[in-house]
C-alpha cells in the first residue's frame, strides 16, 4: 500500500516563488523517486519544471519547482465547472499523459489535488488555457516493465481514483492512469462518486475491498449518471478491453475528446435519449 508523506513550502530562489516538497521522515524514498520521474519527464509541457533537490542536514530529501496556484479539486469546490471546461481539462490530461506513458512511465496517482494550475486564476475562463495546467506529484510513478510483479498485489493511488484494476491487486499498466483520469473529470462535473469517501475514511484492507467493487458495478454508468456527452462512455469502454501493457490509441481518445468540446449538448441529449430507451 502506498500514500504520500511530505510537506510543501512556500520558498524565494532568485527572487522567484517556488515550491519545495520535504519527507516528512528520511528513508521513505517517494521524494528520489519523484526527483528521478522529473529528470526522465524533462522537457514535456505540462510537467513542473525541476529547479533543484538534494538532501537536507537532517537527511531528508527535498525538491524545488516552480509555485504552482490552485488545483482542481480546490477550484471546483469554489464555482462549478462547465462540461466543456472539464472536457478541455481531460483532453489536456490526455495529451500529457500520451508523453509520459511514450517514457514507459506511469503517473499512478491521478485525482483533482495533482492537477494544477501554473498561474493565478483571474477568471474561469483561463483554466481552458492548456499551458496553464500542470500534472504534479510523481512520487509514486513508477516505470512499465513487462512481466515484473512490482505493481502486482498491492494497492498504489487514492481510495476515490484509483483504477478498478489497483483495487483488484492486479497488475497496472497504462489504461490505469487514463481510468483514474475519467474518474476525476466525472467528480469535478457534481463533486461526487457513487463509491466517493473522504480521505479519512481509511485504507483498511476492507475499504479497499469495498470501494473496488462498487466501481465496478458502476463503472459502464457512472459517466451517463452525470449526463456526460456519448463519446465519454465510448473512451471508458475503449480503456476497459486494454491489456495493462497495451499503449492505448491516444490519437484516438483525443478524437473523441474534441467530437465532445465541438458538439457537448447534442451528445448529451443523445445520450439522455438511450437511457430513456433502454431504460
Amino acid at each position: 500500500m502506498f500514500f504520500q508523506k511530505q510537506g510543501v513550502a512556500l520558498i524565494m530562489l532568485n527572487s522567484e516563488e517556488c515550491a519545495i516538497k520535504i519527507e516528512k521522515s528520511p528513508g521513505i524514498g517517494q521524494i528520489q523517486n519523484e526527483i528521478g520521474m522529473l529528470n526522465k519527464l524533462k522537457g514535456i509541457s505540462g510537467i513542473p519544471v525541476l529547479i533543484s533537490y538534494g538532501v537536507t542536514p537532517e537527511n531528508k530529501s527535498f525538491l524545488i519547482i516552480p509555485l504552482l496556484h490552485g488545483n482542481l479539486g480546490e477550484i471546483a469546490k469554489k464555482k462549478q465547472l462547465s462540461l466543456t471546461q472539464i472536457l478541455r481539462i481531460g483532453l489536456r490530461i490526455t495529451e500529457i499523459l500520451e508523453k509520459v506513458h511514450y517514457q514507459n512511465i506511469l503517473h499512478l496517482d491521478i485525482k483533482p489535488e495533482n492537477i494544477m494550475i501554473s498561474q493565478p486564476l483571474v477568471n474561469d475562463s483561463k483554466i481552458l488555457h492548456p499551458d496553464l495546467i500542470q500534472l504534479i506529484d510523481f512520487g509514486l510513478s513508477q516505470e512499465l516493465i513487462r512481466n515484473s510483479k512490482l505493481l502486482k498485489d498491492v494497492f498504489i493511488g487514492s481510495l476515490n481514483f484509483a483504477s478498478r484494476q489497483s483495487h483488484k491487486g492486479e497488475q497496472l499498466g497504462y489504461k490505469d492512469d487514463l481510468e483514474s483520469l475519467l474518474y476525476v473529470l466525472v467528480y469535478l462535473r457534481n463533486l461526487t462518486l457513487p463509491w466517493f469517501q473522504k480521505p479519512s475514511w481509511g485504507y483498511r484492507e476492507v475499504d479497499i475491498k469495498v470501494i473496488g467493487r462498487i466501481k465496478q458495478f458502476h463503472f459502464k454508468t457512472v459517466s451517463q449518471t452525470q449526463n456526460f456527452p456519448l463519446q465519454f462512455q465510448e473512451i471508458m469502454s475503449y480503456i476497459d478491453t486494454l491489456k495493462y501493457d497495451i499503449m492505448p490509441d491516444y490519437g484516438y481518445i483525443k478524437s473523441l475528446f474534441m467530437e465532445m468540446i465541438k458538439k457537448p449538448q447534442c451528445s448529451i441529449i443523445l445520450n439522455t435519449l438511450s437511457i430513456l430507451i433502454f431504460e
